[in-house]
């Protein structure tokens, strides 16, 4: 399957087919190609991971209660569901709650008007913990009046858009992703007849292939991503890959007509245990996408929790 995408705002919103759950694992690469002019892409577009049948629940007054599970439908023990609540004069209190282990949670909320503050769950990746955002499974994080009570199931998925209007405004953003984000730098070869230059040809194009080592998030079997962009002009450029399914993956890179490039882990935090390993190669190299922390208590309800990691291509 292959998409071409030439804007930001048409690879997150207008561009991309719908994919079913199914269609987003296929064993067939998922190929996306990528213009020059294009500065991030959503690479799996509008593709919505499958969501579990939603558990009834009788609404209870003064609580907020339900489950919490995976895409697949099992229960999540350990998840945190946080509820602060503001009252006249502008006084926020809040309360949290953590799932049992069929999943289910029960808070008794703060009088006032409430919303949700977080919503995370801790998962083991590659040697190192992660808590990742948590997806309503009714898509709303609306408030609500806490004398009312109110039931919100919430969902762990490997991927998927987090805020539709924060994609919009600021779509390379990371946090409005549930998959991780992965900024590519590299530079361009103004003179072309160094043949020492590190840097990339003009109207060169790079290709990217992020191969899964390991199952996703929710145990079901990855897909393979080839991300194809065209290096342009200029001295220097940037590609944001977001949206990146949640899994460990094998990434290598090269030049459609030419060889190998060397991958590099470059930004902040590039000597953490989540990253690329090694943090150098030009024959390929483990990548694990880059957590923004292990606790769930403070992941943000509805936000992905994914540090953009940022890798430089060099040519060897």
């Amino acid at each position: 399957m292959k998409r071409f995408l030439t804007t930001c705002a048409a690879a997150m919103l207008l561009s991309a087919p719908v994919l079913s759950h199914a269609e987003a694992t296929a064993a067939e690469p998922l190929v996306v190609e990528v213009a020059a002019s294009t500065r991030c892409v959503n690479v799996m577009g509008k593709a919505k991971p499958s969501l579990p049948a939603d558990i009834p629940l009788a609404i209870k007054r003064g609580i907020v209660r339900g489950y919490v599970r995976d895409s697949q439908g099992h229960p999540l023990r350990g998840a945190v569901i946080g509820v602060r609540s503001s009252a006249i004069g502008g006084a926020y209190s809040g309360a949290a709650g953590k799932t049992d282990a069929k999943g289910y949670y029960e808070v008794a909320a703060p009088w006032g008007a409430a919303s949700f503050y977080c919503a995370g769950y801790t998962v083991e990746y590659g040697d190192g913990i992660a808590a990742m955002g948590l997806c309503p499974a009714d898509g709303d994080i609306d408030g609500f009046a806490t004398a009312d009570g109110a039931v919100k199931n919430w969902v762990l998925v490997p991927f998927g858009v987090a805020d539709r209007a924060g994609v919009q405004d600021n779509p390379q953003y990371s946090g409005n992703y549930y998959g991780g984000t992965v900024i590519v730098n590299y530079q361009i070869d103004t003179d072309a007849g160094d043949s020492n230059s590190k840097a990339l040809p003009p109207n060169s194009q790079i290709e990217l292939t992020f191969t899964p080592e390991g199952p996703l998030v929710d145990g079901r079997k990855g897909r393979t991503i080839v991300v194809r962009r065209m290096v342009g002009d200029g001295w220097a450029q940037s590609l944001y890959v977001n949206n990146i399914p949640v899994a460990p993956y094998h990434l290598t890179a090269k030049l459609v007509d030419g060889g190998p490039l060397k991958i590099k882990e470059t930004g902040m935090y590039r000597n953490e245990a989540f990253g690329l390993d090694p943090k150098e190669s030009t024959d390929g190299v483990s990548l694990l996408l880059k957590a923004d922390g292990a606790k769930p208590n403070m992941v943000t309800a509805a936000h992905g929790n994914w540090r953009e990691m940022q890798i430089t291509l060099e040519r060897p």
